[in-house]
């Protein structure tokens, strides 16, 4: 990736990002998007999150973390699914479940402010406050979709 495409603040997240997934043994990569830096890692080994993916806009001090949880909702589900989302996100403090109805998945949204003074303890706070909140949600959606489609009365 040519880094001289990046933000000053864009450089300190990645640095701080790599270093962290360094830690976790993760392999992951980094692309730009329309001027927003994207760092991708696939999870296939963890049983809650099947993938990871930051992204740190060129004009906002603001990285957003995003977890892909495994399994997809049969489509006769979706209306189970949508509650599931709704009841699971209700009231929260900080993140949020958001259903993607084509993919019929689960993922988790969170993201938080930084500077170059706090980017690697902003992220290591970020990532373990959306891991928290995804091995909470995770048996419950896991359960939802490998639920029988048809249950007898």
């Amino acid at each position: 990736m040519n880094t001289s495409v990046l933000t000053a603040s864009q450089t300190q997240a990645l640095d701080s990002i790599t270093e962290l997934a360094a830690q976790y043994g993760w392999q992951g990569e980094a692309v730009v998007v329309e001027e927003t830096l994207v760092y991708q890692v696939p999870l296939p080994e963890d049983p809650d999150v099947c993938g990871a993916f930051f992204t740190i806009d060129s004009d906002e001090l603001n990285i957003r973390l995003y977890l892909l949880l495994p399994f997809s909702i049969p489509s006769s589900r979706i209306a189970e699914a949508s509650e599931f989302v709704i009841r699971g996100g209700y009231g929260r403090n900080y993140g949020a479940l958001e259903f993607d109805l084509d993919q019929r998945k689960l993922r988790i949204r969170m993201d938080t402010e930084f500077s170059e003074d706090t980017a690697a303890a902003s992220i290591a706070r970020l990532l373990e406050r959306s891991m928290t909140l995804a091995r909470e949600v995770s048996p419950g959606w896991r359960s939802l979709c490998e639920k029988p489609s048809h249950q007898n009365a």
